[in-house]
């Protein structure tokens, strides 16, 4: 962490960097390192909530999670993301109708009777809804303990999210963040 004292020059430029909007370490960064995109019956651009996106592995179900959230409360949609695939996790391309694919992910339109939905299990394709792919470009474990390794993850998603079969909405949602 900079030092707060030195020469005013210094003082301005330690200020220009936090309310640089490329600076990771802003907390009102919107391109903190996440995006994600809407299209279809829902439409918008988010910055993910928290970090960026990160990554979870554990040996007692042994699938790789990576996890995304989008805003919430006062946005016009709140969206929560969690993809993996069987395995700790690793740079590649995963699609939800691989063997051990696994995920859930939600977007809340602005009401709550807008509900769009995606639900895969690789060991049950047939019961898909909607689908994903997953592309890892980066992956770094962060940390472990015990039967746990939590990871820093970089890539793509896309997914198609059809209305949810629980409420009235129509039309199917496309999404695709980058991370």
């Amino acid at each position: 962490m900079a030092a707060c004292s030195g020469s005013s020059s210094n003082n301005q430029s330690n200020q220009n960097n936090q309310n640089n909007p490329n600076n990771p370490a802003n907390p009102g960064n919107p391109t903190r390192g996440c995006e994600i995109k809407l299209s279809g019956a829902l439409n918008g651009t988010y910055d993910c909530t928290g970090q960026a996106a990160s990554g979870v592995w554990s040996a007692s179900n042994n699938i790789g999670v990576v996890v995304l959230y989008g805003p919430n409360g006062e946005s016009a949609a709140t969206i929560a993301i969690s993809v993996g695939a069987r395995g700790q996790l690793r740079t590649g391309t995963f699609s939800s109708m691989d063997a051990g694919a696994w995920g859930i992910m939600r977007i809340v339109g602005g009401s709550a009777s807008s509900l769009y939905s995606m639900y895969a299990d690789g060991s049950a394709p047939g019961n898909n809804f909607g689908g994903y792919t997953l592309n890892l470009t980066s992956v770094t474990e962060s940390a472990s303990g015990g039967d746990t390794k939590l990871y820093s993850v970089h890539g793509t998603l896309s997914a198609t999210l059809p209305a949810d079969h629980s409420s009235t909405t129509m039309g199917t949602v496309t999404l695709n963040a980058t991370f």
